[in-house]
């Protein structure tokens, strides 16, 4: 069975296109952390049939990041309306089922 259903390149692109970047993270060497090592808009999750779309706000106050993230959500759901997937909003995330 294959590790996952189908690639995620082609929705990348449209997100890449909207100006939205991709938050990656790396391990710490010898420690069970993680740390990010390129920041970015949106955190990509992965499952077999789907693909979770979180927001990454980073670093300020409040208001910053409510902004931030407010920015960022219209943009996603706008690259989202532009595709034929089906996806699901929750308050933190989307749920795109490919």
């Amino acid at each position: 069975m294959p590790r996952y259903k189908t690639s995620i390149q082609p929705l990348m692109k449209k997100f890449k296109q909207a100006g939205l970047k991709r938050q990656t993270y790396e391990k710490v060497p010898g420690r069970d952390l993680y740390r990010v090592s390129k920041p970015g808009d949106i955190v990509i999750g992965r499952g077999y049939d789907y693909v979770t779309i979180e927001f990454a706000s980073g670093i300020g106050t409040f208001e910053v990041m409510s902004e931030r993230v407010d920015n960022t959500k219209k943009a996603v759901v706008e690259v989202l309306n532009n595709t034929n997937l089906e996806w699901e909003d929750y308050d933190s995330f989307f749920k795109v089922f490919l």
